[in-house]
């Protein structure tokens, strides 16, 4: 996949924009001030799409934050790369279940790039346009808490995958302390049939998280200390 030249011109108008939220609706800032004289300094992006434009992560890493992002997308990864040499970019899916790879179906608004095939149809339905799926690596959340967070959590955790996210949740090791964020941000509003996702924030106060901040689309969740949480059923 080459980089075109509307895509470098992009890029170096990026290099000039110094907004002062970089994320889809002001994510950063609400952490920011969730967050007070304990600032933010790890986050892992599940799901970064671009390293700048409406990321959520962006403003941190610019005062000195470092995380993991995984990143499916060969360019956007590449992109991670040159944006935030200090953070670890893991080009992969992740999963609930271990395997190899999976399908990864693009879009011409990368936003909408998913590995959920019920979700691309939908998508292809609504009109979008698709680009031609490509196979990624896979990665499931144990294998990648193992690899780049065994002994503390990050601070904030960002989930947006674009379909399939409480299949992740599920699997999340939610029992152990180095899976346990301080900040969860997760779409709580179908992009698709613009619903919220109840069930998806009773699931989180059960996994002892309580609602900091919504931005109607997002849900930003912060770790209740002490709360009791039981130990994920494991299949072999």
């Amino acid at each position: 996949m080459f980089i075109t030249l509307r895509s470098l011109l992009t890029q170096l108008k990026l290099l000039c924009w110094r907004p002062s939220t970089y994320a889809q609706t002001g994510e950063d800032l609400i952490l920011e001030a969730l967050s007070g004289e304990q600032k933010i300094t790890s986050y892992l992006e599940l799901g970064g799409c671009h390293p700048v434009y409406l990321s959520g992560s962006y403003k941190f890493y610019r005062a000195g934050a470092k995380g993991v992002i995984v990143e499916p997308n060969p360019l956007l990864a590449r992109l991670y790369k040159f944006w935030r040499p200090r953070d670890a970019v893991v080009q992969a899916a992740i999963v609930a279940k271990p395997q190899n790879s999976i399908t990864f179906y693009r879009f011409v608004a990368a936003t909408l790039n998913t590995t959920d095939a019920a979700e691309a149809k939908q998508l292809v339905a609504q009109g979008y346009q698709a680009l031609p799926t490509i196979t990624v690596p896979a990665l499931t959340p144990e294998a990648l808490l193992k690899k780049h967070f065994s002994r503390t959590a990050p601070d904030v955790l960002s989930l947006d995958i674009e379909g399939g996210e409480d299949a992740i949740l599920s699997a999340w090791p939610w029992d152990k302390a180095n899976a346990r964020p301080r900040f969860v941000v997760l779409e709580t509003l179908s992009y698709t049939t613009r619903t919220p996702y109840v069930a998806r924030i009773k699931a989180m106060e059960a996994r002892g998280y309580r609602v900091a901040a919504s931005t109607h689309i997002n849900t930003i969740f912060e770790r209740i200390e002490g709360a009791k949480v039981a130990k994920a059923k494991r299949k072999a």
